[in-house]
């Protein structure tokens, strides 16, 4: 059986791409760099639930106003996680554009033809199409591949690297890849590719009318009641696995806090508080640790005669033992250690033979 045209592809962004005329159907195909994967947790949902709660769940991973944002999920890995595509909505508003022969709207890098192992390259006049996973690709602008094809090579680990096009940039013929010729048409060569594609933005709110079908009227009141049902049970299930998940969290929660804050004993209600607290003041410590070892540093690369033996952290001081010819040599780098806006004093000198130890404790300066 002779196999079925696949529908016209075309760019939504470019200005010399238009729908095909006569209400042809046609997949509009969007830069790939205007689109995100993640991947967020998120329990079991359905439906309208479903489509309300990506977008929170992947607030900690986009840029910009979760509200902003159109989250379409994807499929779930093997840890569970959900992935996810993003886009804004101001982009999605554009590229749909409430046309009625639009089946599709795919990032243009996610047809490709990839298989496991891939690294897939493509020119597209001044940018390359790059694929390496079934929901992992990207646009790179061809002036900047050497900045951002090496990052991305790392990243996909590739048994085998292809290229789609004329003569590769010398970024990418440095990594030998197996060339194949450039597509005379490029959205009929990804027409061509992945049927149905493995990523499709028209979710939610901006799919085709066709993808939401009427209920038949006699079945209105009785699936009317069945939907109720079916949200109180899926209500239900959620507060269960939610309470679950919190009850969990809390406790993962108590358990660093402890590793991390032995003396920190958690108040109902106030955990948050505490532990925001707690570790601003481990920050700040921290700072001032490095502040101090930045100033005395310097003088002790630039000085034979005076050999640090051990460094101590306490609290707000820095505690040096150290052995120096004389005790003058000691009180000299004192001094040179206050001009350096640092409080120096010198502790517990003991005097051998060939020269002197002692400890030099740092602060910095009130």
């Amino acid at each position: 059986m002779p196999r079925t045209p696949p529908p016209a592809l075309v760019f939504r962004d470019r200005a010399d791409e238009s729908p095909p005329a006569e209400d042809r159907p046609f997949v509009g195909l969007v830069p790939a760099d205007r689109v995100s994967v993640v991947a967020v947790e998120l329990p079991e949902l359905r439906g309208a639930r479903l489509e309300q709660a990506l977008r929170w769940a992947a607030e900690d991973a986009l840029a910009g106003d979760a509200e902003n944002q159109h989250v379409v999920p994807l499929g779930r890995r093997d840890d569970g996680r959900m992935v996810c595509a993003v886009a804004s909505r101001e982009d999605m508003r554009r590229w749909r554009a409430d046309d009625p022969a639009l089946t599709a709207l795919v990032p243009d890098a996610a047809l490709l033809p990839w298989q496991p192992g891939d690294l897939v390259l493509a020119e597209d006049g001044e940018a390359v199409l790059a694929r390496w996973g079934r929901h992992a690709f990207d646009r790179l602008d061809a002036a900047l591949l050497d900045v951002l094809l090496p990052e991305l090579v790392e990243q996909a680990a590739p048994e085998r690297i292809r290229w789609y096009g004329g003569k590769p940039p010398d970024r990418i013929a440095m990594l030998d890849p197996q060339r194949h010729p450039a597509p005379s048409v490029l959205a009929d060569w990804l027409a061509a590719q992945a049927d149905p594609p493995d990523v499709d933005l028209l979710y939610g709110e901006f799919a085709p009318a066709a993808r939401r079908p009427a209920p038949r009227p006699g079945w209105t009141a009785a699936l009317v009641a069945l939907a109720v049902l079916l949200w109180l049970g899926d209500a239900a299930l959620e507060v269960v696995q939610l309470d679950a998940r919190a009850d969990a969290l809390a406790e993962e929660i108590e358990a660093r806090t402890a590793r991390l804050f032995p003396d920190l004993t958690l108040l109902p209600g106030r955990e948050r508080l505490q532990i925001e607290r707690a570790l601003a003041g481990r920050g700040e410590t921290g700072d001032t640790f490095v502040r101090t070892l930045r100033r005395a540093s310097p003088l002790f690369g630039g000085l034979d005669a005076v050999i640090v033996e051990s460094l101590l952290w306490d609290s707000e001081q820095l505690e040096l033992g150290v052995r120096a010819p004389g005790l003058p040599d000691l009180e000299a780098l004192q001094a040179q250690l206050v001009a350096r806006g640092l409080s120096a004093r010198v502790d517990d000198v003991a005097i051998e033979s060939g020269g002197v130890r002692g400890r030099l404790v740092l602060r910095e300066a009130p």
